[in-house]
């Protein structure tokens, strides 16, 4: 008798959003107060509101008094164990997948593994940009496909509006016009929670990916004692350490050279996708990739609602369209992003 191939099945979602809803009206009031030396201010202004609408932007959450990222991160944990109906000690793996984190060491996962009781769990990190999710749920089905795990949860936990992270105040204090080329980004920028558990099945998951890290200096975060070296492109720390560059339009345009391809390389056929979830960068940059594709009538986007929450996002969708019947039991499921660095992802699977 053949040996059974191992692949996997995703138990349960969980998510939390913070409770404070920001508009894009906000968005420009910070601006406004503090980017007070701008000479062009009004200018800066006009073009991020017609900038954030172009693409989609309506609102975005970010953490309001009283809430903290741990706190809506363990209730998301405790949910998903309960919906998969195991207990902590049930984890035999578990991955931290996201930008923002509050531990260097020994790790984040460490910290939610402590946390949680989940003390015999292998924990570590992973960052890949807005792909930390995917990339991790690939190393998840390589774990099982190997036997060295049954069951592994994987965080994303997405704060990154926390003041001094990267993006808040420091993108918000605009000196130039020109420096809108590569700020509009953040002020998409929202903040999420999502917790997957995943167990050895025979459900099948197949992952494509396609990188070009030529393009790794179009979206970054250095870190405040990061130095500039000789070859270092000059859109790399362009506003210097601790301040979020991300060129949107440059991104954009190879993102979907890479993706488009790989999509029609994946041989999936349109008409047996029940539901396409992107990443939320861009409503409009993603509606027309999904026309593209033939995929347009199967999107499901929550970039007006969400603003961009980073690795949470693909998951963060997941259980939305769950919650309003668009996501069932049975369904085949496509995956299509991009994230910096950069790459592009096609995964399908049944759910």
């Amino acid at each position: 008798m053949a040996a059974l191939e191992l692949h996997m099945e995703l138990l349960s979602i969980a998510t939390r959003l913070p409770r404070r809803i920001v508009t894009n009206d906000e968005v420009l009031e910070r601006i406004r107060a503090h980017s007070t030396n701008c000479d062009r201010l009004p200018d800066v202004l006009r073009a991020v509101s017609f900038g954030l609408k172009k693409s989609g932007s309506q609102e975005r959450r970010w953490l309001s008094p009283g809430e903290s990222a741990f706190d809506l991160t363990m209730e998301a944990c405790h949910e998903a164990l309960c919906e998969a109906r195991l207990r902590p000690g049930d984890i035999d793996w578990l991955i931290y997948a996201s930008v923002y984190k509050e531990m260097r060491e020994p790790s984040s996962a460490a910290r939610y593994a402590y946390a949680l009781g989940a003390n015999g769990a292998r924990a570590f990190d992973l960052t890949q940009a807005c792909a930390g999710w995917l990339d991790a749920a690939e190393i998840v089905h390589s774990l099982f496909a190997a036997k060295k795990a049954k069951r592994i949860m994987v965080i994303t936990s997405e704060f990154p509006m926390t003041e001094g992270f990267g993006i808040y105040p420091n993108d918000y204090e605009v000196q130039s016009f020109d420096q809108l080329e590569h700020r509009l980004p953040g002020f998409t920028v929202g903040e999420a929670a999502a917790v997957t558990i995943f167990e050895a099945s025979e459900n099948q998951w197949n992952f494509l990916v396609e990188s070009d890290n030529s393009f790794m200096h179009l979206c970054n975060i250095p870190e405040p004692w990061w130095q500039r070296y000789d070859g270092d492109p000059d859109e790399l720390g362009a506003d210097g350490p601790s301040t979020f560059t991300s060129f949107a339009s440059r991104l954009s345009t190879r993102g979907f050279e890479l993706a488009i391809p790989l999509f029609r390389q994946s041989g999936i056929v349109p008409e047996n996708v029940a539901i396409l979830f992107t990443h939320c960068s861009s409503k409009s940059d993603w509606q027309k990739g999904a026309e593209i594709i033939g995929l347009c009538n199967k999107h499901y986007d929550i970039y007006q609602q969400t603003g961009n929450v980073v690795s949470a996002g693909i998951p963060v969708a997941m259980h939305l369209a769950l919650a309003e019947k668009k996501l069932q039991r049975g369904d085949k499921v496509c995956i299509w992003s991009v994230t910096a660095g950069m790459a592009a992802y096609v995964v399908d699977f049944t759910y």
